[in-house]
């Protein structure tokens, strides 16, 4: 049900808390607002998707209890959320977040705060670049996350793949990207403006190119939950630098597994160059920094490898390419065992040469 109607139809000092008592067997409280990072979040105030709650035990552990989106509306699908989930962690990438999804009458998440400030604490770590691994480490850990959950996805027992927008958001975000490249390149890159617009253009045919192969052989036409909404934001690193939790799990059909690519990719763009400590990261429109991506892509092969001294030049390459093998995958064009010969990390990182090497 929409925002608006759900407030109307409910109490929901007296509904909610009572929901949430219910899920969690003990009394609670609701909180007018709470502070996460240097935002101010309200309660029952709409992203635009559900409506959220905000919630404190006696023992001050706070919650959120989100109503369900309206694509999550029937129990068969957060039946199949949940299975995912738990296919997910037997593979080891674990959702912290939820505890329960329904009640009687109405579809809700509940969603532990506490793994939101271990994120942004964790996001500070990696920027403040104290005391945690160096960001190859942390880009391969994404991308070995990222692969195992869509080889996991497909590995699901009669497993589908959500039914449309699975590849136009990709070709969107190449089109807001195109609108004004000149402005967003730095003076250095606008000799690259028309080999950046050639990427643009090619990469935008080949999405198409393939999302029509693969509604020609029938996928898309049902769903399975994804993560769709996968960058460094979303991730809990552990101290190796290997991704010990994904968050923001909710958005499984609004969001699609191709996006996932699109999303991390942009967001290493993002860690790389915007590491200011008093702003946050990751949360930059990615259509601010498509270009910037492109225009690592348009001069990469120029680069050599060991005079990169910081920066996510070779790992965002090997995100593309990830993603243009999941579209194939989606077409048919490739099979699994394709797509791990694709993730070639062979070089490592020595702390003392601060060099990639071979």
């Amino acid at each position: 049900m929409s925002g608006p109607n759900f407030l109307r139809k409910i109490d929901h000092d007296g509904k909610i808390q009572q929901v949430a008592g219910a899920f969690i067997s003990a009394p609670v409280r609701l909180l007018a607002v709470v502070r996460q990072g240097r935002k101010a979040l309200h309660q029952a105030f709409s992203s635009g998707i559900s409506n959220k709650f905000f919630m404190e035990t006696e023992g001050l552990e706070r919650f959120v209890l989100k109503e369900a989106p309206p694509y999550a509306s029937s129990l068969s699908f957060c039946r199949a959320s949940l299975q995912f989930q738990q296919h997910l962690a037997r593979s080891g990438l674990l959702i912290p977040e939820y505890r329960s999804l329904s009640d009687d009458n109405t579809t809700f998440h509940f969603v532990l705060l506490e793994d939101g400030r271990e994120r942004i604490f964790t996001l500070q770590r990696l920027a403040d670049g104290y005391e945690f691994p160096s960001l190859p480490m942390i880009v391969k850990g994404a991308v070995d996350a990222l692969y195992s959950l869509h080889t996991s996805a497909l590995s699901m027992p009669n497993n589908k793949l959500p039914h449309y927008n699975v590849f136009d958001c990709v070709n969107d975000l190449l089109v807001q990207g195109r609108i004004e490249p000149e402005p967003k390149l730095n003076c250095q890159w606008l000799r690259h403006k028309t080999k950046v617009l050639e990427l643009i253009k090619t990469f935008s045919w080949t999405v198409n190119h393939y999302k029509v192969q693969a509604e020609s052989v029938g996928y898309f036409e049902d769903i399975q939950p994804v993560h769709g909404d996968f960058h460094l934001n979303n991730l809990i690193f552990s101290s190796s630098g290997a991704v010990s939790a994904m968050l923001d799990f909710d958005d499984a059909k609004n969001d699609n597994p191709i996006q996932d690519f699109a999303r991390l990719a942009v967001s290493l763009c993002i860690f790389s160059f915007h590491i200011d400590p008093q702003r946050p990261l990751a949360l930059l429109p990615t259509s601010m920094d498509l270009p910037l991506l492109l225009e690592l892509l348009a001069h990469s092969k120029s680069v050599e490898i060991a005079r990169i001294k910081k920066g996510p030049f070779p790992p965002t390459l090997k995100c593309i390419a990830l993603q243009m093998a999941f579209i194939g995958l989606l077409s048919g064009m490739y099979g699994t065992a394709q797509l791990r010969e694709l993730r070639l990390f062979r070089q490592c990182w020595t702390p003392d040469a601060k060099n990639w090497m071979p």
